[in-house]
C-alpha cells in the first residue's frame, strides 16, 4: 500500500502524547483457534455509522471499520454467531442499527442478532417468538423498540422481552413480504412490501390504524414494488420502486422515471445527504439529485466499483459510502475510494474445487473465478468471462491447471492465459461438466453429465457411453485412478465401474452389496480401498472383496454425499449436500455442522487438508471454512513455517536519508496498521492500513519533505502494539 503523508492537514484525536509513544505494549497470547471462515465481502447490502464505527453487512459478514485509525475487524461464522439460513445466506448480513445504548443490531436471512461490543445474542423461530422470515429492514423507535421488516412472516416489533407480529391474517397490513421499514418524527411506521396476490403499494401503520396508498385509491403507480423508504428533510417520503421513484408529501404524489426525468432504470436505494440533497442507487450506478439536476455516476465515467448499487450512507464528514455488488466505495464529491470488505481474495462465497499443487500453492475454483493463495497473498487471473463454476480442478505434468466448467466446457491455465474447449472447438457437449482427472500419462478423464465420460490425449478425443462401452450410466458423477491405472467411475443410477482400459466391470445393487447405484461420490484410500457415497446419504466400502456399508440416517444425515476425504490418521470426512460432515474412524464418530461449530455451511462440496493437517472445506455461500482441532496451525502458509508471534524489526538504515525500509512479522491473520508520527504524536504518514496474513513483511518509508529528526513507526495488530524510534538525517 502506498504511503500518505499528512503534514499540513492532521486530525487532533490522532495525537497522543510521547510518553504514550514509548510504551511498548505486552502481546497478549489468545485461545487457539479452531475454526477460519475466509469469505468475499463484496456484496454491500449495509451501511451504518454509530460514532466513529461504520459498520458494513455484507455477502461474506459483517465489518466493523474505526473511522478513526481505519482499523477493521470482521466477524463470519468462524468467529460469531451469524446464522447460516439452510445450505445458503451464511454470513449474510442485510441490515444494521444502533441502539441508545450503542447496542448493534443485524438483520440476517435466519433472525435478529444483537452485539453489545462483546456479547452475542441470536433471536431465531428455534429460541424466541422471532416467527421466522429474512429480516430485510430494522428501525428502532424512541422507545428502543426493534421493528422488522420480515420477508415471508410480517412487521416484527421486539421491546428486548416480548414479540409482537402483525401479518395479513391478523392486522390490517396487507402482505407478508416486506422489503422495508421507516420510521417519520411522528412515530408512524412506513412499510414497503409485496405478495403475488396482492397489489402493491405503501403502508402507514399510525400505532392503531392502516393505510394502504396504492394505484386504486391515491396517486401510487399501479402495481409497482417498493424496495426503500427514506424521508427528506422536509418529512416527504420518497420510495424507490422498480420503475422509478415516487414522492408523496401527504397529498400530492410526483412520480420519476427514466422517461421523464433522468432517473435510471431500476432504482434499489436512496438516501438524502447532510445537504438534503439525494441520492439514487440503481443498476446503472450512483445518481444524484438536487431538485433540479441530475448526474449518474458510472463504471464509464468514474472509479464506481459497480454499476449495482445497493446500499448509500453518509459519514460525518458528508462523504458519501456507496455499497455496490462488487465493493465499497467511499465518495467524496470528486473521486472514489475502494475499501477492501473481504477477509480473504476469494472472488465468490460458493467454492467448488480445490487444488493444492507443488509449489504449495493452494488453488480454488469458484463460482466467478479461479483463485491461488501462496500463504501471503491471494491472486485471480484475468481470465474470460465463461471461466466460472468451476466444478474441479487438476494439474498435469507440465504444470498447466485443467479445470471443468460446469456451464461451459474445459480450461487449461499454463500459469499466463487460458485455453478454452467447448463445443464448439471441440467434439464435447455444450454444458454440465462434472470433474475430471489426470492420469500417468497426462490424459485427461472428463465426467459429464448426460453425455458419458470423455479421455483427451492432448490430440484426440474419445467419447465412452452407454451406447459404444461399459458404461452402465452417462450421467457420471466422480471418478479416481488407482495404483494399477484402473478407472472408478460412479455414475448416478448405474452403480460403481471399474475400467480397466480394456474390461469394465459393474458393481450395482443387484450384483453386489453397494446400497445404491446413484452414486455421487468416489475416494480411494491409501490401501487401494474404494470408497463410496451415495444419495441419500448411503455410503459403502470395498476392499476388493466385500463390501461394508455404513449407515448414518439415525443421526439425520440424509442428503447426497458429495465429498470423501481420508486423513493421515485414517479418520473419513464425509461431506454431505445439506447436512455437513461426518468424521469417523470405526466406533469413533463426530459430526459437524453449522449449529455445534464454526462451519459455515452445511452444503459441502470438498474436504481437503493442507500440510499442516489444517482442513479446507469448500462451501455452498459460505466461503471457505478452515478447521483443526486444538488450534489451527499456520493456515495462511501450508508450505513454509509461518511465525507464530508479532514483532517490529528496528528500520534499516538508521538514520537514514531519505529512504528507510521498516519490517516487520504478523503471527496470525490480522488487521495491520503501521503508521508513523513525528515528536509530537502527529501522524504523519500511513505505511500500512490493511487485512494481513501470517507471515514476514517489509515496506519503505520515503521522509522526503518531512524535517530532519525524530520519528516513531507504531505496529497494531490484533492485540500487538508497539512502537520503535528512528532518526531522518538530511
Amino acid at each position: 500500500m502506498a504511503q500518505t503523508i499528512k503534514e499540513d492537514k492532521m486530525k487532533s484525536n490522532l495525537k497522543f502524547i510521547l510518553p504514550f509513544l514509548l510504551l511498548l505494549a505486552n502481546i497478549t497470547l489468545s485461545q487457539p483457534v479452531e475454526w477460519i471462515n475466509y469469505t468475499y465481502g463484496g456484496e454491500i447490502n449495509a451501511i451504518h455509522q454509530n460514532g466513529d464505527i461504520m459498520w458494513i453487512g455484507t455477502s461474506g459478514g459483517l465489518v466493523k471499520i474505526n473511522l478513526i485509525t481505519n482499523e477493521k475487524e470482521f466477524f463470519n461464522k468462524g468467529n460469531s454467531p451469524l446464522p447460516s439460513y439452510s445450505t445458503t445466506s451464511t454470513n449474510k448480513v442485510l441490515d444494521i442499527e444502533t441502539d441508545s445504548e450503542g447496542n448493534v443490531w443485524l438483520g440476517t436471512y435466519a433472525g435478529l442478532i444483537k452485539y453489545d461490543g462483546t456479547n452475542w445474542e441470536a433471536y431465531t423461530r428455534y429460541n424466541s417468538g422471532f416467527p421466522g422470515g429474512y429480516v430485510q429492514d430494522i428501525e428502532i423507535d424512541l422507545a428502543g423498540n426493534i421493528w422488522m421488516a420480515t420477508y415471508g412472516e410480517g412487521l416484527v416489533v421486539f421491546d428486548g422481552t416480548d414479540w409482537v407480529v402483525y401479518n395479513r391474517e391478523n392486522s390490517g397490513l396487507p402482505v407478508n413480504y416486506l422489503y422495508c421499514v421507516e420510521i417519520d418524527n411522528n412515530g408512524n411506521k412506513w412499510i414497503g412490501g409485496s405478495d403475488n396476490d396482492t397489489t402493491n403499494g405503501l403502508i402507514k401503520f399510525d400505532g392503531s390504524t392502516w393505510t394502504v396508498y396504492n394505484g386504486y385509491n391515491s396517486g401510487f403507480p399501479g402495481y409497482e414494488r417498493i424496495i426503500d423508504i427514506k424521508f427528506d428533510e422536509d418529512g416527504e417520503v420518497w420510495c424507490a420502486t422498480y420503475s422509478g421513484l415516487v414522492n408523496f408529501n401527504g397529498s400530492t404524489w410526483n412520480i420519476y422515471t427514466p422517461n421523464n426525468s433522468g432517473l435510471p432504470t431500476y432504482p434499489y436505494c436512496i438516501f438524502f445527504d447532510n445537504e438534503g440533497v439525494a441520492w439514487i442507487g440503481s443498476v446503472q450506478g450512483l445518481t444524484r439529485y438536487d431538485g433540479l439536476t441530475w448526474v449518474t455516476y458510472n463504471s464509464e465515467n468514474s472509479d464506481i466499483p459497480n454499476n449495482y448499487v445497493r446500499e448509500i450512507n453518509v459519514d460525518s464528514e458528508n462523504n458519501l459510502w456507496v455499497g455496490t455488488n462488487k465493493g465499497l466505495a467511499v465518495f467524496d464529491g470528486e473521486n472514489f475510494t475502494s475499501i477492501e470488505t473481504s477477509n480473504s481474495g476469494l472472488k465468490d462465497n460458493r467454492v467448488y474445487s480445490f487444488l493444492k499443487s507443488s509449489d504449495g500453492k493452494l488453488w480454488f475454483g469458484t463460482q466467478t473465478a479461479l483463485t491461488s493463495f501462496d500463504g501471503k497473498d491471494w491472486f485471480t487471473p484475468a481470465s474470460p468471462i465463461n471461466v466460472s463454476n468451476i466444478s474441479s480442478l487438476a494439474k498435469d505434468s507440465d504444470g498447466n491447471i485443467w479445470m471443468t466448467l460446469y456451464y461451459g466446457g474445459i480450461a487449461k491455465y499454463n500459469g499466463s492465459s487460458f485455453t478454452i474447449f467447448d463445443y464448439q472447438n471441440s467434439p464435447i457437449p455444450s454444458f454440465y461438466f462434472k470433474t475430471l482427472t489426470i492420469d500417468n500419462n497426462d490424459k485427461l478423464w472428463i465426467a459429464t453429465e448426460d453425455d458419458g465420460l470423455y479421455k483427451y490425449d492432448g490430440i484426440n478425443w474419445f467419447n465412452y457411453n452407454i451406447q459404444n462401452s461399459g458404461l452402465p450410466n452417462n450421467e457420471v458423477t466422480s471418478i479416481v485412478i488407482d495404483n494399477l491405472g484402473n478407472k472408478w467411475i460412479g455414475t448416478y443410477g448405474g452403480g460403481l465401474a471399474k475400467f480397466t482400459g480394456s474390461e469394465w466391470i459393474i458393481y450395482n445393487t443387484q450384483n453386489s452389496d453397494l446400497p445404491s447405484n446413484y452414486v455421487t461420490a468416489v475416494q480411494l484410500d491409501p490401501e487401494g480401498g474404494i470408497w463410496v457415497g451415495c444419495r441419500f446419504g448411503e455410503l459403502a466400502f470395498y476392499n476388493g472383496l466385500n463390501w461394508t456399508v455404513y449407515e448414518f440416517h439415525q443421526a439425520g444425515y440424509y442428503s447426497d454425499v458429495l465429498s470423501i476425504y481420508i486423513d493421515d490418521e485414517g479418520y473419513k470426512w464425509i461431506g454431505y449436500k445439506y447436512d455437513g460432515i461426518i468424521k469417523f474412524k470405526d466406533d469413533d464418530i463426530e459430526y459437524i455442522n453449522t449449529e455445534n461449530s464454526g462451519l459455515s455451511s452445511d452444503y459441502i462440496y470438498f474436504i481437503d487438508s493442507d500440510e499442516n493437517g489444517n482442513m479446507l472445506i469448500g462451501t455452498n455461500d459460505g466461503g471457505l471454512s478452515v478447521y483443526k482441532k486444538g488450534g489451527i496451525t499456520s493456515v495462511e502458509n501450508s508450505f513454509e513455517n509461518t511465525p507464530s508471534d508479532f514483532q517490529l524489526h528496528q528500520n534499516y538504515p538508521n538514520p537514514f536519508n531519505p529512504t528507510t525500509t521498516l519490517s516487520y512479522t504478523i503471527g496470525k491473520p490480522s488487521f495491520v496498521s503501521l503508521k508513523v508520527y513525528d515528536v509530537l504524536g502527529n501522524e504523519v504518514a500511513t505505511l500500512v492500513d490493511e487485512y494481513k496474513t501470517a507471515g514476514n513483511y517489509k515496506i519503505e518509508f520515503n521522509a522526503e519533505g518531512l524535517s530532519s529528526g525524530i520519528y516513531f513507526y507504531r505496529i497494531k495488530a490484533d492485540s500487538f502494539n508497539q512502537v520503535k524510534k528512528m532518526i531522518y538525517l538530511k
